[in-house]
């Protein structure tokens, strides 16, 4: 099978695992109310079972819980308490039980095995049950064009470019799509330095690969370029649209290793 892109490497998945990544986890953008009426219209079956994987803070088990009987979220990084069943480890190997009314994998499957989860989120799919893979796209900013380029500059995880990974697992015969959703724009207001945090949630911006001085320096930058376009109120006016792409994971028999 043709191996993942190289920018998906071990180093970034274990940025999850430090504590300045897991702190700042919260800062970015949450889910729009639309995006848990798609996951809901999946789901039929009763008593109704979810497994949320790389599930972070909880952006997708926490408002989808609602609608499901038990919500099983897993994640390589500790430090959240719902009043759900969180499970520290890895969905590689960690014990979970099967027959799921659906899984749900928010912006985290890039640094899993894919050779080992997707047989394995066939195995624990209830028949004809799907996964459905969940990423957030700003409408772009005025300021967007110069964020890029800082970004550039700073980021840790070399050759690093937008991937669309349902893609990927498909031409790699991993996944099979069945069906695409995105939501209407939804409002989003941010403090400026709750939106400067946000970008220490993600492994691209590991403060601690950063180092103090990069990390120091990335951080002005950012709010120098954004701080003229913080409303009245002191926040930044953001809007936001959910993608849910649902479909099929292929068991190890049906993958061309």
């Amino acid at each position: 099978m043709q191996p993942k892109p190289k920018f998906f490497d071990n180093q970034g998945r274990d940025s999850f695992r430090g504590t300045e990544v897991a702190s700042a986890y919260q800062h970015r953008p949450s889910y729009p109310d639309e995006t848990f009426i798609i996951l809901k219209k999946l789901i039929i079956d009763s008593p109704s079972r979810l497994l949320d994987v790389g599930c972070g803070n909880g952006f997708i088990a926490r408002p989808i819980s609602k609608h499901v009987d038990h919500v099983d979220a897993i994640d390589i990084s500790n430090g959240k308490r719902q009043n759900l069943k969180w499970i520290l480890g890895s969905v590689e190997n960690a014990q979970l039980n099967g027959h799921y009314s659906l899984i749900t994998a928010g912006d985290c499957l890039h640094w899993m095995d894919w050779k080992v989860v997707f047989p394995r989120f066939a195995s624990l799919l209830a028949p004809g049950r799907h996964l459905a893979i969940l990423d957030i796209e700003f409408t772009p900013p005025p300021w967007n064009d110069k964020l890029w380029s800082i970004w550039k500059q700073f980021a840790v995880i070399p050759g690093w470019k937008s991937y669309n990974i349902a893609d990927g697992l498909e031409e790699r015969g991993l996944f099979k799509v069945n069906g695409v959703s995105r939501t209407a724009p939804a409002n989003y207001k941010q403090t400026l330095n709750e939106y400067i945090a946000s970008f220490h949630g993600r492994a691209l911006f590991d403060p601690k690969r950063m180092g103090k001085e990069n990390a120091r320096k990335f951080d002005q930058m950012v709010k120098k370029l954004v701080a003229p376009y913080c409303q009245d109120d002191g926040k930044l006016e953001l809007n936001r649209v959910a993608r849910v792409i649902w479909g099929t994971p292929l068991n190890i028999d049906e993958i061309k290793l």
